[in-house]
């Protein structure tokens, strides 16, 4: 069953949708299983696009560079792109225990993978990483261990070899009105989720479950009016992350970025994740990874601004048809 609920699914509907619109002709061709895989023909030009992405925009070079965290962190160094320094390792003997004598503040990670899985902060001692490592339900190295950059996450949006979007991604998190429990807010909070992305979802994990103790909260508490509680220190739109555009606000040096990673990858659409302490100054940003499998659809329903940009990859992938 095809359905929009898969990562990348809502996208393919809006660019297939507006496809459609400007009369070009789509033909579905799945092979039975959920993945989603559309063909979009205008003439002698045809584009498969498959999950809500174009597949003559993916090379496999760029892929297995990106996909692997610690290979998009080497190209970075190479292109002189400012970035967090890690370490890859796959057990906790590789690593030299001096490297927590310092009170340096670290940040562990599976180094494949997606919607910030298996992400801890506050590696910041021998027994915590050991502790994250034999966590029952720990993900499979190899890991990163990257210093710990503050800041908020910027995520720019890359189609056509230029950025058409960029916004701020907020942790999860809710905002009492001084009636509603925790645990009301967290099911609004849910409702909008899904009816904003259906493959997005707002889980109550561990984590969560600290930063409400943390606060001072259980799920039967009612919240006061504009206390923000937070749930999440990931901040990842499939985890329920709120995205806030800031496309005006980028300092537009980022195409200096942007252009050296388009031609290292020869790649015309990705997203780039930036750690930065203030969005318009460019010498503030660290750039974090590479997605070439990028989800847009926050920016469908960013805070303060939207993008149409099912329209910008249609223009993009017939303009010269």
């Amino acid at each position: 069953m095809i359905t929009t609920q898969l990562e990348g699914g809502g996208q393919h509907e809006c660019i297939v949708q507006e496809a459609l619109r400007r009369g070009i002709d789509v033909k579905e061709a799945n092979d039975g299983n959920s993945i989603r895989r559309t063909l979009l023909i205008q003439g002698e030009c045809q584009e498969e696009l498959v999950q809500g992405i174009p597949q003559s925009w993916v090379n496999k070079l760029a892929t297995l560079t990106c996909d692997r965290k610690q290979d998009t962190k080497e190209l970075f160094g190479k292109l002189a792109i400012q970035a967090p320094r890690s370490i890859r390792f796959q057990r906790l003997n590789e690593l030299n225990p001096d490297l927590f004598t310092k009170k340096r503040e670290f940040i562990c990670k599976p180094e494949i993978g997606t919607n910030g899985k298996g992400v801890s902060f506050d590696m910041n001692s021998w027994l915590a990483l050991k502790d994250y490592l034999n966590e029952p339900g720990a993900p499979a190295g190899p890991y990163l261990l990257e210093e710990y950059i503050s800041g908020v996450d910027l995520r720019v949006q890359v189609i056509g070899g230029r950025m058409v979007a960029a916004c701020i991604r907020h942790p999860a998190f809710v905002i009492g009105d001084g009636k509603s429990t925790l645990q009301d807010l967290i099911e609004n909070r849910r409702e909008q989720i899904r009816r904003q992305n259906p493959a997005n979802s707002l889980t109550i994990d561990a984590q969560s479950a600290h930063l409400i103790k943390e606060a001072g909260y259980t799920m039967s508490s009612v919240v006061e009016t504009d206390v923000r509680v937070s749930l999440k220190r990931v901040a990842n739109m499939g985890q329920g992350a709120i995205a806030e555009d800031c496309t005006d606000l980028v300092d537009p040096r980022i195409e200096l970025w942007i252009d050296q990673l388009r031609t290292a990858l020869d790649m015309p659409y990705f997203a780039l994740d930036i750690l930065t302490d203030d969005v318009t100054r460019f010498e503030s940003y660290f750039a974090l990874e590479v997605n070439l499998r990028a989800e847009w659809m926050h920016h469908t329903f960013s805070e303060g601004r939207q993008h149409d940009l099912a329209s910008v990859v249609i223009q993009e992938l017939f303009r010269n048809k």
